[in-house]
């Protein structure tokens, strides 16, 4: 059997989901969704109506210590994350409870089906004892086993 291809329907926007974590570079937050917004518009530009839609979110630690959604640039019902960016970090990242569900919320993502993606500088602390590996660069658009 071949690797199965997973795309969502073609009326659904593909969702991309960036991790807002305690020192996450911003300018990385930031750039990452400017530039996936206009991946999206060149692909309307070029491709017309049936071409595939980008959807990013912000998924951000709230004081509660709950993840939340903080941004969506398409607002309303969604079949859930294709992929979940980690940016990076230049500083220490803060552990334990101070991250509240945030690792959690990465790991069940990525249990789901979300292919989960990091940059080197990205904190490699999600994984716990058991936890799956999270990919070094953005597998976006490539096959899942």
């Amino acid at each position: 059997m071949g690797a199965e291809v997973t795309k969502p329907l073609e009326s659904e926007p593909a969702e991309i989901g960036i991790v807002v974590y305690p020192r996450a570079l911003k300018s990385a937050v930031h750039g990452l969704t400017d530039m996936f917004q206009v991946a999206g518009m060149q692909a309307t530009e070029q491709g017309g109506a049936r071409a595939p839609r980008i959807r990013v979110s912000h998924w951000q630690l709230q004081e509660d210590g709950s993840v939340e959604k903080t941004l969506d640039t398409h607002p309303g019902p969604s079949s859930g994350l294709v992929a979940l960016i980690l940016p990076p970090t230049l500083a220490e990242l803060p552990v334990g409870g101070r991250m509240g569900q945030l690792p959690a919320f990465v790991r069940e993502q990525h249990a789901g089906g979300t292919t989960s993606a990091r940059s080197a500088a990205a904190p490699i602390c999600w994984r716990n004892p058991g936890s799956p590996q999270v990919a070094r660069s953005p597998p976006i658009g490539r096959t899942r086993t």
